[in-house]
């Protein structure tokens, strides 16, 4: 696993070499925009309705709200005990945080082949060379209902994750915090290749999948909860001393903008902290912690999936992926929170609309597979990554209370001015 530290001993550096070229200057959208996906995306004309409501209140994914007056929030002005409290507006809606990529191709990415994004293709290639050079044997492997496989390469998946490009210019709703893209994103916030010992060999997660399988395989796959099971404290007691056996994490710098490599050694050292899903079900209700849903066991955290559905099988490769980039990054961001919602921009879908990660398969959006739609989705029609590649955006929740509106229209019309500003500058930037 030491190869690529020893060809690139400054690794850091390399990357920061490859970012410095990159600049914005102002909040000037690129015109044209070559990424294929960015926060314009979801005012095209095929995801508006599903994201925005076309700019009404209480539709899409967006589900943007605000209830005034007593049943809203209260508010507090000077200091207790001469303080004055009162009615506020609780104002509420959920905005495009990351997209996540899922696709077979390793080293390839949809968002670095595209002409603005090239400082994206020095991380992805840095990443490439370290999973190479990490990967020289067959892997095994591990599915998530804990049987093994030797072959079938076809259901194993690279993930991604990365703010929106633009996202914070035009996803933008005051006052509520913008999207987290800042003009075009330098790096990737995670990238499997980076994670090879566990992505691929589970060296991280197998003590932790094994002392958990009694409990969480019978909780994941019947409705008999776990917290029913006699074998529930000797499992837990199985996992903390798993978690007591593990090495202190080094003491790396955390970078938590770019993805950075991590060992085997690191990634199981990380696991063993508190905040670790692997640990998570120490605490609370063990199905939920332990469980992606309706969707199986969490843990191994692999690209390795065994699915019908190769839709339904991206998706847990994604959900795995956010909780295995959270952990190993010590990024709570970008885990996977109580209350987002999941968007497929890619493939085209009948309906677009946004669902809960780990909801039945039959909550989520059939894919558009017909000749017209594919031939006008956003990839090059005879390209490769345009089959076997998904890519979603994570919705998050934002709220705030704010002083009573008081002008006509109130908030719903303040979320309709917003939308159509957004939409103004994405379409003087020709991105629509």
């Amino acid at each position: 696993m030491g190869r690529l530290s020893t060809h690139y001993p400054h690794w850091r550096i390399k990357l920061g070499g490859y970012f410095a070229c990159v600049s914005v200057a102002g909040q000037t959208l690129a015109n044209p925009i070559t990424s294929p996906f960015h926060g314009c995306t979801f005012y095209k004309a095929r995801l508006a309705p599903q994201s925005y409501g076309g700019g009404l209140p209480r539709l899409g994914c967006a589900n943007f709200s605000a209830v005034n007056g007593r049943n809203g929030c209260s508010k507090t002005k000077g200091v207790c005990p001469f303080c004055v409290v009162y009615s506020g507006d609780d104002v509420q809606m959920w905005v495009p945080d990351y997209f996540i990529e899922v696709t077979r191709h390793v080293g390839r990415s949809v968002f670095e082949e595209s002409v603005d994004t090239l400082s994206l293709q020095g991380h992805l290639k840095l990443a490439t060379k370290w999973w190479e050079s990490s990967t020289l044997a067959p892997a095994v492997g591990i599915f998530s209902n804990g049987m093994s496989s030797t072959s079938a390469r076809e259901s194993f998946w690279h993930a991604r994750i990365l703010t929106i490009p633009y996202g914070s210019w035009v996803n933008n709703y005051p006052p509520l915090s913008a999207s987290k893209g800042v003009g075009l994103p330098t790096c990737y916030s995670a990238l499997s290749e980076f994670m090879p010992a566990q992505w691929n060999y589970n060296l991280a997660d197998g003590p932790y999948a094994a002392a958990w399988a009694p409990v969480g395989v019978p909780a994941c796959l019947s409705v008999v909860g776990a917290s029913a099971m006699g074998a529930l404290q000797e499992t837990r007691a199985k996992v903390s001393q798993v978690a007591g056996g593990a090495p202190k994490p080094p003491n790396l710098p955390i970078d938590p903008t770019c993805a950075n490599p991590v060992g085997g050694a690191e990634a199981f050292a990380k696991n063993a902290l508190p905040s670790s899903d692997a640990l998570a079900p120490l605490q609370g209700e063990v199905s939920n912690k332990l469980c992606m849903g309706s969707w199986g066991n969490l843990l191994p955290r692999t690209g390795w999936v065994l699915s019908e559905d190769p839709q339904m099988s991206a998706m847990i490769a994604a959900y795995k992926f956010m909780s295995a980039a959270g952990d190993f990054h010590l990024s709570p961001h970008l885990k996977l929170q109580p209350d987002d919602q999941w968007q497929i921009v890619y493939p085209p879908q009948w309906g677009g609309k946004c669902f809960t990660p780990g909801s039945p398969l039959k909550d989520l959006p059939p894919a558009a597979e017909d000749p017209v739609s594919r031939a006008k989705d956003e990839l090059t029609p005879f390209g490769t990554l345009k089959d076997n590649t998904y890519v979603i955006a994570v919705w998050r929740k934002r709220s705030s209370c704010e002083e009573p509106l008081q002008w006509i229209g109130g908030w719903d019309a303040d979320f309709k001015v917003n939308y159509l500003k957004n939409q103004g500058i994405c379409q003087a930037a020709g991105a629509l």
